[in-house]
Order: structure tokens, then sequence, then C-alpha cells
């Protein structure tokens, strides 16, 4: 996999204000620790789709889902990056 699909701290940022939240402070540094911990399993879930699929695109949507269930994102309804769905 290539190393542009690793998670920065942009990606993270730009999930957290599609929902509007401000990106900085406690938050961002909460986000941005939730993310460097699950880094491996991110890349595991990215690895799992085909090389037709975009993996920034991919990325941003695993960021929301992980961010969503760990209580950062707060309205667990609203979607604003779509998984991919061609999976192997």
């Amino acid at each position: 996999m290539s190393e542009d699909c690793n998670p920065s701290d942009s990606d993270v940022k730009t999930v957290l204000e599609a929902h509007g939240l401000l990106p900085g402070g406690p938050l961002l540094e909460e986000a941005l620790g939730l993310v460097s911990l699950y880094a491996d399993r991110i890349l595991q879930r990215l690895g799992d789709f085909p090389a037709s699929v975009n993996k920034h695109k991919a990325l941003l949507a695993i960021l929301e889902e992980g961010l969503t269930q760990e209580g950062i994102i707060p309205n667990r309804d609203e979607r604003k990056f779509q998984m991919p769905s061609d999976k192997k």
C-alpha cells in the first residue's frame, strides 16, 4: 500500500470540520490520539478494498466511522463520507 494512504492530521481535521466541529485543542488531540492508536487497523481496512477504489475517500469514511463510534462525532446517523461498496 502506498504511503499516501496513511491517515494524516489533515485528514482528521477534514472529517471533524465536515461535521461542524472546530478541529483544535483537546478535541483534536483526542481524535489524533485515537487515529494513531488504531492506525494499523485503519491501514488493514484500506487494504480490504481493490485498487479501483479511491483510497483517500475510503480513508475519510473509515476515520469518520471510527470517530463516530468513539463519540468524538456526536451524530451517529449523519454521514458526510460514503464507504466505498466496491470490496474485494
